[in-house]
């Protein structure tokens, strides 16, 4: 095994958690035949085991992947990270009473999975040295062809059931002043389903769907798509509302001034500066653009009654944007699809009805560019809880199959006002109303009856060895997210 005996990792909290560290330090100086990688992140470097500060996603789990011991601290991301990787790992949960957090979750968390048998729970650092056997195969665990994690129940990935549990039992919080609409954001990739889930949500008559507000600026302002409604932005009575009540109408708004801020703020090579801006300028800017679509939420809530406004954007980039202002109530819901299904959808041609005479359609990606895009975007979604944001993943798989569940523990889980009441089933037909939807899949467009059901044509129709690129491109985040060897194959795959 070319990987560290021994991993730990303690996260990226500011909180020090130098008690873990010391630790791995002790043992390796014990241990001087073995090797010892510590992610210390805020922590006090070691001396004596190997010191990595961060690692991204895609590291972490090969190191993972490659280590016989992982030890972890109580985050649940983390956690589910060792699970995908084919570990019963050690948790040693950060102690508030130690300075080392904010409060207890991640005790809390950390005992609930030891009742589950998902880790060993360990709070006292003297006893770390009992728990584990390298020579008898550390924190692996034994299953067919070492995939014991499949399933346990015979539904769901470990992996992805801890998702689902930490969404719904410990959501962060970030401060925001009280008064203004709940902003719920459809984050992830494109061709996830996003259009479909703003649609049925909006069936709650508290919540109205203004699909991707990223792109009002340039397809409403600019260019009058036609809205969701049928109508051209400019002759849409309820975008024409909107205006009126954000800004005294849309005359008053400059929309290039807008891209040019979205060009500065919202992009995801700025994500970084994005997620924690270092200046006054810099801070300045992001709350300058953010202003602009805290009017146009603000004013659709005023003119549809509702205390819930959705947007669909799905961008990374725009939802740590929007994070950084304390007068937006923002929870995130985080939509995933498996990755080889979007690159299929991502290569066949789609026109844009909104367009009308101009008859454009979509961009198109390869596999390989769909497969990168996919990755990185759906990673920069979780970065949001890095700044206290609720985040609350669902997957499309998930969602297809039971829609009006999956929609009451979202609600549930980030907290939303009111509940989820309509009863949505799949297989059954829905009748949706029009909606001013800006930007999102043409399916925005559609009347009447809708029967909800998984589209598995990409099974049938996307090349093998396309399948197996994409399967390749983004195996580390695949099973990040729950997909797994175990998944449902199409034709021709081995």
């Amino acid at each position: 095994m070319s990987g560290p005996d021994v991993l730990v990792v303690v996260g990226t909290d500011h909180h020090p958690f130098d008690r873990a560290v010391a630790w791995a330090d002790q043992w390796a100086h014990a241990h001087p035949g073995r090797t010892v990688v510590v992610q210390h992140g805020s922590s006090t470097a070691p001396v004596e085991a190997e010191g990595v500060d961060f690692f991204t996603p895609v590291d972490l789990a090969a190191r993972m992947a490659e280590a016989q011991v992982v030890i972890t601290h109580g985050g649940p991301g983390t956690i589910s990270a060792a699970r995908a990787a084919g570990h019963k790992p050690i948790v040693l949960p950060r102690d508030p009473k130690f300075d080392e957090h904010v409060d207890d979750h991640q005790m809390r968390f950390s005992r609930w999975a030891e009742e589950h048998g998902l880790v060993t729970l360990c709070t006292d650092v003297g006893t770390l040295d009992a728990l584990f056997d390298i020579g008898a195969g550390g924190t692996r665990r034994a299953g067919p062809s070492g995939d014991e994690d499949e399933t346990s129940n015979g539904d769901l990935p470990a992996v992805h059931r801890f998702g689902e549990t930490i969404a719904e039992n410990i959501v962060a919080r970030r401060p925001v002043s009280p008064g203004g609409p709940t902003i719920l954001y459809i984050g992830g990739f494109g061709r996830s389903g996003s259009t479909l889930v703003e649609r049925l949500v909006e069936e709650e008559p508290h919540a109205v769907s203004l699909g991707e507000v990223v792109h009002l600026w340039s397809r409403g302002l600019i260019d009058d798509e036609l809205c969701g409604c049928g109508r051209r932005f400019s002759e849409c009575p309820f975008w024409g509302a909107v205006g009126e009540r954000a800004f005294g109408g849309w005359d008053a708004v400059d929309p290039h001034a807008v891209l040019a801020l979205h060009d500065a703020v919202d992009r995801q090579r700025r994500v970084l500066r994005t997620l924690r801006p270092r200046s006054v300028a810099a801070r300045d800017e992001i709350l300058r653009y953010t202003a602009y679509y805290r009017a146009v939420y603000e004013a659709a809530a005023a003119v549809s009654g509702a205390d819930i406004v959705v947007d669909s954007s799905k961008h990374a980039s725009l939802a740590l944007a929007l994070s950084n202002d304390r007068h937006i109530d923002l929870r995130v819901l985080h939509l995933v699809r498996d990755s080889v299904a979007v690159a299929h959808s991502w290569s066949k041609e789609v026109n844009r009805p909104e367009t009308a005479e101009r008859a454009d359609t979509m961009v198109r990606y390869s596999p390989t560019g769909a497969s990168a895009l996919w990755a990185s975007n759906n990673i920069l979604i979780d970065a949001a809880r890095l700044v206290k944001t609720p985040v609350f993943r669902m997957r499309y798989e998930d969602f297809v199959r039971a829609p009006g569940e999956q929609l009451r523990r979202m609600w549930s889980a980030l907290r939303l006002p009111g509940a989820f009441t309509p009863d949505i089933r799949a297989g059954q037909g829905i009748d949706l109303e029009p909606g001013h939807s800006i930007g999102g899949n043409p399916m925005r467009f559609t009347r009447g009856p809708l029967v909800i059901h998984s589209d598995d044509a990409w099974r049938a129709a996307m090349p093998a060895k396309q399948r197996h690129l994409v399967k390749t491109l983004t195996a580390p985040v695949r099973l990040w997210y729950g997909y797994t060897r175990r998944d449902r194959r199409g034709p021709g795959d081995k």
